[in-house]
């Protein structure tokens, strides 16, 4: 029999130090499975006789041996496990001098402490009351009724500790002992205790009025109530009564904190004692629970920049006061700040106003104005923060801006919430950002993470139907990327690639241009990607009009068979005029079929990051053109390209024609309001290294395929356009070193561009541990590589193509590698368990983006395959007939670890069946402690996107109110 040491205090020097131990209160409730379950907190403040009657509430018979700190218990023996939970506190004027001897526990020194006893008194108005339903003193171990009088005066004339409302305070229960129990009159009694704590008040603190005493009195404690024992009467009958009182009061208080919104769930529970403690040692002020239950990974680091650029769209200054005031205030208190959040955000406003208004008092003003407008909604959220909830509130704002947003727009900023660059884009040309896709938009039917914004939320207008779903990228699923050499007319051999790869996909009713997060594109590679993944061709429609591109450019033919003097007239033809042939197919190709320009910055509704590499020719440095934003940073030794302006970002037959403008080939690309263009291929003609740096930028957690830790990409596929061997002489008239200078410079050139050398060393920089991860898919030439124009030369390598894909294994792997990436892991619960270890239980999803037929498809080659998956050595077979709702694929799943961290304990899902051997599916192998961190379970009261994904708190079963 025993308690559970919780908190401790001891002395040592003259400094008092405070101990908080790795008891959770969650171990102590029905467990991490429902730590989202409210349980009343009873707190026992006393000694001897308050050991005694705990001992028996808890259905012990023998009573609790004296600790002299706090300690947390349950009742043992109850046919409800959703029960409450005892603090059991007897700090008093005696602190050990010694730590505890529990070596599980962490310590903070306790600032400007005063005596031992009123460091337990304001221990347990600041930070065991706050969490308490009931607080019971015992008067028989607390110097009787002058005592008791004494601690409550005591605390309530110090400095308020937190701002709970009067509803969602706790009772204090006097515990006295009487001779006669049945005479005893609790409301004389309590009523002649309540005036003498207001005495007691008015002599420790003078006051002007009782009204004021009784204010005081009223921000500690909802009233006070007394309850009275016979000294000589049953232990148990005792317990059982009180209990019971305890009860009646828990269930007022869980109803006023149910209507006041401060209902908190033991995980919850968990984190505000953490930063109860933390404020209590630091002797901090009052402590804010709203304050401290608004989620912590918002960064506003580049606010000053999206802030300048909404400034900067404004036509006139009057707008900087009508529309810029309220949208920036909405978007400071959308991950709902406190009022006094202005502080975190006034430097960087000032610093952008300064830009626009020179006048000094018109930039305070300007300040004034934010602020005066954040508090306006902080109080609203106060008064009834379901229905004035930050998101609401900002939706409100955002539509009564609407004449306004609708004539701005910006490719850099998400004019929603001014925090960071969008990523998705309406039909009406608006942006906004994947966090507040989450934000603002309902969840989908069609996956776990699609999203469904009917209108633009910038301006009002309908999306049509085929446009309005975004999908983001599951938090706990890997990467899959793809990346494509350049090669000129040798780009026939990725489509291919591409080809069989998407019709293989077809067993599964989605097509390959849906199976992959991040696609990098190198000239000839860079037109595949975009004809594929944002033009949305078919990779056989798209080797139809590559064709087409190919013998319309190179129109003039190969000049193999020409003459000498043929030759040089067209050499000089080149040099004259800086290029060969005319870039004009390919932007026509890329161009045509639309009313408007189609730019780039094209974020597609399956959330594939979509980029091609160029090369600047002023300094010959690499670049990307994208279809989505990134971190802003200027550490990369490559340039991310992004227009300024809305109306200059650059159009999907520009980025065609930058990328593929070869020298000599081609002339160089002039991009207005950019830069000047050439080739890719020039310094990244295999492209897999710089797709590795984009991924490890946009996805930091897991996207840093050079860091074992951090990275979870599931596949990375090299797509090449030929190779041949090279030719290594050492004797005879061949030899190396009777080369002249040119011709070893020319070789130096070809081999800076050989994708296939760029590919081992890329290789070589892996972690050993990935290197099975990434794969390569070429064509090999038993003689010398066709010209970048020799168009005669296409069927050939078609053929070719077709015929290595049926002899490479390769190709089989880098089907199971889409397969397998195609389902994905979610944790849904977990607790500890006797003797060390965590169950856990989540499901199988599917991240495909699948329609009903293509959910019969599917269903039909799971089942065809007798496909199964294994988790830690066990199978499970798929259900037999598909679901009907949402999701379109999920397969439950129980397992035990014994870590959270443990390499050698990570979770391990394989699929089989469908696959040819067995495949770790996405994001695996994962620690349970990286899993609960990229869902998102150690943020306690959610993330900056305003979503949860456990349930809000749950009224327990024997607690239940009617009308809820």
């Amino acid at each position: 029999m025993s308690t559970y040491p919780w908190i401790s205090i001891s002395q040592e020097d003259e400094v008092f130090k405070l101990w908080s131990h790795k008891t959770l209160l969650c171990d102590l409730g029905p467990g991490q499975a429902h730590a989202s379950v409210s349980l009343p907190m009873i707190t026992f403040i006393g000694t001897i006789k308050k050991s005694i009657i705990l001992s028996r509430i808890l259905g012990y018979s023998r009573t609790l041996q004296p600790h002299g700190q706090v300690h947390l218990a349950r009742p043992r023996l109850t046919e409800n496990f959703n029960s409450e939970i005892y603090i059991d506190c007897e700090l008093g004027a005696e602190i050990p001098c010694a730590r505890p001897q529990s070596p599980a526990c962490t310590s903070q020194a306790i600032v400007e402490s005063d005596s031992a006893l009123n460091i337990g008194y304001s221990l347990i108005s600041n930070v065991l009351a706050p969490l308490s339903d009931v607080v019971c003193y015992f008067a028989a171990d607390l110097r009787g009724i002058p005592g008791i009088c004494s601690i409550l005066a005591y605390q309530a004339v110090q400095a308020k500790a937190h701002n709970l409302p009067v509803r969602a305070l706790p009772f204090a229960l006097v515990v006295v002992e009487t001779t006669r129990a049945s005479h005893f009159n609790h409301e004389k009694v309590q009523r002649k205790l309540y005036n003498m704590v207001l005495e007691e008040m008015n002599r420790l603190k003078k006051y002007a009025n009782r009204d004021l005493i009784e204010l005081d009195l009223k921000s500690r404690y909802r009233d006070i109530c007394v309850f009275g024992i016979r000294r000589d009467g049953p232990l148990s009958s005792h317990a059982q009564t009180l209990q019971q009182r305890i009860m009646s009061l828990s269930n007022d208080v869980h109803v006023g904190r149910t209507f006041s919104r401060y209902l908190f769930s033991l995980k919850h529970m968990e984190t505000l004692a953490a930063r109860l403690v933390q404020r209590f040692c630091m002797r901090q002020s009052s402590f804010n629970f709203i304050r401290a239950t608004r989620p912590n990974d918002f960064d506003c680091k580049d606010t000053s920049l999206h802030l300048e650029e909404l400034l900067g769209m404004m036509p006139n200054q009057s707008w900087i006061w009508s529309v810029g005031v309220p949208l920036f205030a909405s978007t400071i208190f959308l991950p709902n700040y406190p009022p006094e959040a202005h502080e975190f955000y006034a430097g960087q406003c000032r610093k952008a106003i300064a830009r626009f208004i020179k006048d000094a008092d018109d930039q305070v003003r300007f300040v004034d104005r934010v602020k005066h407008r954040l508090k306006e909604h902080h109080q609203k959220y106060e008064d009834d923060p379901y229905v004035n909830s930050a998101i609401n509130q900002h939706t409100e704002t955002l539509e009564s801006l609407w004449p306004h947003l609708s004539k701005l727009k910006s490719f850099q900023s998400c004019l929603s919430c001014l925090s960071i660059g969008p990523e998705k884009v309406f039909e009406c040309g608006h942006a906004i950002c994947n966090v507040c896709v989450r934000r603002l938009g309902q969840r989908s039917t069609l996956s776990r993470h699609s999203f469904l914004l009917p209108e633009c939320k910038l301006c009002g207008r309908l999306q049509s139907s085929e446009k309005n779903t975004f999908d983001l990228v599951p938090p706990s699923a890997g990467l899959r990327v793809l990346s494509i050499d350049g090669g000129g007319v040798r780009g026939v051999i990725p489509l291919v690639h591409l080809d069989h790869i998407d019709k293989e996909m077809q067993i599964l009713g989605s097509p390959v241009r849906d199976c992959f997060d991040y696609v990098c594109g190198t000239s000839a590679g860079g037109l595949v990607t975009i004809g594929v993944f944002l033009m949305q061709w078919t990779p056989s429609d798209c080797l139809v009009r590559f064709e087409d591109i190919a013998a319309t450019t190179f129109k003039s033919g190969h000049d193999k068979t020409f003459s000498l003097s043929r030759k040089l007239h067209s050499l000089l033809r080149t040099f004259l005029r800086d290029h060969r042939y005319n870039l004009s197919p390919i932007e026509r190709a890329f161009g045509t079929g639309f009313e408007t320009a189609m730019k780039m910055f094209n974020p597609l509704r399956v959330d594939t990051k979509v980029a091609v590499t160029a090369t600047t020719v002023g300094g010959n440095i690499p670049c990307i053109h994208s279809n989505y934003n990134g971190p802003r940073s200027d550490e990369n030794n490559y340039q991310h390209v992004r227009a300024d302006t809305f109306g200059h970002d650059i159009s999907i037959s520009d980025a065609a024609a930058c990328t593929s403008a070869a020298p000599y080939y081609f002339k160089s690309k002039d991009v207005l309001g950019l830069d000047t263009y050439q080739d890719g291929g020039l310094t990244h003609n295999n492209p897999a290294l710089i797709a590795a740096w984009e991924c490890a930028r946009i996805w930091p957690e897991k996207g840093r395929i050079f860091e074992t830790d951090k990275c979870r990409i599931d596949h990375l596929i090299s797509l090449g356009t030929g190779t041949s061997p090279s030719n290594r002489y050492t004797v005879g008239p061949h030899s190396p070193k009777k080369d002249r200078f040119m011709h070893r410079l020319a070789s130096w050139a070809s081999g800076s561009l050989d994708s296939e050398v760029l590919w081992n060393r890329f290789l070589n920089c892996i972690p050993e541990s990935y290197r099975s991860r990434c794969l390569r898919l070429n064509l090999h030439f038993p003689g010398p590589e066709p010209a970048l124009n020799d168009v005669d030369s296409i069927s050939r390598l078609k053929e070719q193509t077709e015929d290595a894909i049926c002899l490479d294994w390769r190709v089989a792997q880098a089907k199971d590698f889409i397969i397998a990436g195609a389902f994905y892991f979610e944790l849904d619960d977990f607790s500890r368990v006797e003797g060390g270890g965590y169950q856990c239980s989540g499901n199988i999803f599917c991240r495909l983006p699948l329609n009903l037929e293509g959910r019969k498809t599917f269903y039909a080659t799971l089942q065809d395959n007798s496909t199964t998956f294994t988790i830690r050595g066990r199978a499970v077979a798929i259900v037999d007939s598909a679901p009907h709702g949402s999701p379109p694929f999920r397969l439950m799943f129980n397992f035990v670890v014994q870590s959270m961290e443990d390499e050698k304990d990570q979770l391990d899902i394989s699929v089989q069946g469908i696959t040819s051997r067995p495949m770790l599916i996405s994001g695996m192998p994962m620690s349970l402690g990286t899993l609960i961190r990229a869902q998102g379970f150690d943020a306690p009261f959610g993330c900056s996107d305003g979503r949860m994904d456990r349930p809000l708190p749950a009224i327990p079963s024997k607690r239940k109110l009617h009308g809820f």
